[in-house]
């Protein structure tokens, strides 16, 4: 058996191999003394992916296979000696759940998680599914994936809701339409039952018209996923989570922007031109500054709405200053409702009269808002923040 650091070695190879992106956004965000057994899980879990997928192997054998490396993490989790030898992707398991044990088993059932997801992609042996279950296995995945992301990251605690995994959900969507010819190739089919049957799709001829709608829903979909996602992660306070998870969803949404210039045609390579490549470079690097901004004003708004009535004018008037300086990137106001009061404060202030209060909710129509941030500035519990598209 290898030694731990020659594993690592190896897992840190295939997985810069394998995705550059998640790669070099772990080297740089995750923390120090976790990040390499991070590569550890996704080696193991690729070379699992790459068995399942092989059309070269029977399903009896990938049964065999899944058998084989389920009693594997339930023998390691349980303390106890697997009995055979182990094969280098085992051994990434073997120190994996040596590590989560020494964690408390923080990862548990996010990777146990990841290996239904596994074991249900080979039970469907790539037959469409009905949507429920489709949704709860990409949900599943979702939640595991972001879990890890935030604990290797150093975030220690989530958000409240059931859509505190919209970014990973996002991502996993935007996955599943870049790949959906190539697994269409192998006989993997990406899409559920339900929807071939609302937008009649026939899968011996897709990128038709009734083809080109489904996607061109799916595209406006996991827009609003990202949309909410990001939306959560104004609520991380740690920093290095929030860069690396923008960094994240910029380069899926980038693939969407790709689809969308494609007239929602899916392909088993979208080209990109150099001028593109240096395009989506520059939008990355143009992330940071504005995510960096955006977390040290709401640090400051939290700060300003914990102190309430404690803070000086001075302040207030700075914290309301920066907002003022966000005003070109910003195009969202959010209100959190379990904070709001309903008052209508904000109603009486704003200029343009845009700003209604409802029963339970305020509503504001944001195609007519000038951005004055009136509202923002007045609200007296500082339930209302600003959002930008970073």
């Amino acid at each position: 058996m290898l030694s731990l650091q020659d594993v690592q070695a190896i897992a840190k190879e295939r997985t810069k191999a394998s995705n550059p992106t998640a790669y070099f956004l772990v080297r740089l965000f995750g923390e120090k003394d976790r990040r390499d057994h991070s590569f550890l899980i996704y080696a193991y879990f690729r070379w699992v992916d790459d068995i399942i997928d092989c059309p070269r192997t029977s399903y009896e054998e990938k049964k065999r296979f899944m058998e084989r490396q389920g009693k594997l993490l339930r023998n390691l989790y349980d303390g106890l000696a697997y009995q055979g030898d182990y094969i280098l992707e085992e051994q990434f398991a073997h120190y994996f759940v040596a590590f989560d044990r020494e964690m408390g088993f923080a990862l548990k059932d996010d990777i146990l998680g990841m290996f239904s997801v596994s074991m249900h992609d080979l039970e469907r042996n790539g037959a469409p599914t009905p949507a429920k279950e489709m949704d709860e296995f990409i949900y599943v995945e979702s939640k595991s994936f972001i879990n890890m992301i935030r604990f290797f990251c150093g975030e220690t605690g989530g958000y409240d809701g059931a859509d505190e995994y919209d970014e990973g959900i996002g991502c996993k969507l935007v996955h599943l339409l870049r790949d959906f010819i190539e697994d269409l190739d192998q006989g993997c089919v990406n899409i559920s039952r339900d929807d071939m049957e609302k937008y009649r799709i026939n899968l011996d001829n897709v990128n038709n018209d009734n083809f080109r709608a489904w996607v061109r829903d799916r595209v406006e979909l996991v827009r609003e996923r990202f949309r909410r996602g990001k939306r959560n992660l104004s609520n991380s306070r740690r920093l290095r989570y929030k860069i690396a998870s923008y960094l994240y969803c910029a380069k899926y949404e980038d693939i969407l922007t790709i689809i969308e210039k494609d007239n929602y045609y899916l392909r088993s390579e979208h080209k990109r031109t150099i001028l593109e490549k240096a395009q989506f470079l520059y939008r990355l690097i143009a992330v940071l500054p504005s995510v960096l901004r955006k977390h040290y004003l709401h640090k400051r708004i939290r700060r300003l709405a914990s102190n309430h009535g404690r803070v000086s004018l001075a302040k207030q008037a700075a914290v309301i200053q920066a907002v003022d300086n966000l005003k070109e990137e910003v195009t969202v106001i959010w209100i959190d409702r379990e904070v709001c009061c309903y008052c209508g404060v904000c109603v009486g202030v704003c200029p343009k009269n845009i700003i209604t209060l409802l029963d339970s909710f305020v509503r504001i129509e944001l195609s007519k808002c000038t951005r004055c941030w009136r509202c923002v500035n007045i609200c007296p519990v500082a339930a209302m923040e600003v959002e930008s598209d970073a």
